[in-house]
């Protein structure tokens, strides 16, 4: 296991404010390899970007400023699977 599968990218409620669970980026890669989706803020997203590329992950340059235009503030992934 290599050390960029234990950062934390980000954080999410799971159950109310007071119940927070951590997502760090080995459990991300699971999820995106198992079919998941993750929408991440910009905050979350500049933190998964780089390691994404590191490990080779085909992912976009994300325009948050489009996003919030368009009403959203989420930048989603999720892997083509073949």
């Amino acid at each position: 296991m290599q050390r960029r599968d234990k950062i934390v990218v980000g954080y999410f409620a799971y159950f109310s404010p007071m119940r927070v669970v951590c997502t760090d980026f080995g459990e991300i890669m699971q999820g995106l390899e198992l079919g998941a989706a993750y929408a991440f803020d910009k905050e979350s997203y500049a933190r998964f970007y780089p390691l994404a590329l590191e490990a080779g992950l085909p992912v976009a340059a994300a325009d948050f400023e489009a996003q919030r235009l368009k009403g959203g503030g989420f930048f989603t992934v999720r892997l083509a699977l073949r």
